[in-house]
């Protein structure tokens, strides 16, 4: 997420780790299994790659989708 202004927030549309992970929900909204309640902005900024445990991922890491 970026702030642009003191009252406007940027949240990013596509994430690099994300978008490529098998378990992202496709409703369009940045939620996937290990996240439910919304994907931390480390991980939808690719500044964690979510390959090991995260505080409150359930358990859950990236593991790509296949073919990609």
């Amino acid at each position: 997420m970026v702030t642009l202004d003191a009252d406007i927030e940027f949240q990013y549309p596509y994430s690099e780790v994300c978008n490529r992970c098998r378990h992202l929900d496709d409703s369009g909204k940045r939620v996937c299994e290990a996240f439910p309640d919304g994907i931390p902005d480390l991980i939808w900024t690719g500044k964690n790659k979510h390959t090991g445990a995260y505080h409150g991922d359930h358990g859950i890491h990236f593991e790509p989708m296949p073919g990609r």
